[in-house]
């Protein structure tokens, strides 16, 4: 997965689970915070990447989400789980799991094998 894309769904997925407000990610790994605006509910999803300059729409629940990132051109499709979260992003072909600890989301891309960590405000 793209990072851009993988600080989207973490962001988006720590919405939806949590259902708090929250204005960005913080991505350990770059050492750098991005930010985001925009509604995260249980019908709509409508997320604003303020440094990507593109927009994530779709539909939400509490058991997951589906939506269109537009940066890429793609679908990608989550599934809430009480442990955490999985799914799959069209635009890389690959399949991600995820966990949810207070106001940290570990996002680990199962396409690449790679561990991201976020700090989520």
């Amino acid at each position: 997965m793209k990072e851009h894309t993988k600080r989207a769904v973490a962001y988006i997925a720590f919405r939806l689970s949590t259902e708090q407000e929250a204005t960005g990610v913080y991505d350990q790994s770059a050492q750098k915070h991005f930010s985001f605006s925009g509604d995260v509910g249980p019908e709509h999803i409508a997320v604003h990447d303020q440094t990507q300059g593109c927009s994530i729409t779709g539909s939400g629940s509490a058991n997951g989400a589906e939506v269109f990132h537009a940066g890429n051109g793609g679908q990608i499709h989550s599934d809430i789980r009480d442990d955490g979260f999985g799914g799959f992003d069209q635009d890389s072909q690959s399949s991600f799991t995820g966990t949810i600890r207070d106001q940290v989301v570990v996002l680990h891309d199962l396409g690449t094998a790679k561990v991201n960590r976020y700090s989520v405000s």
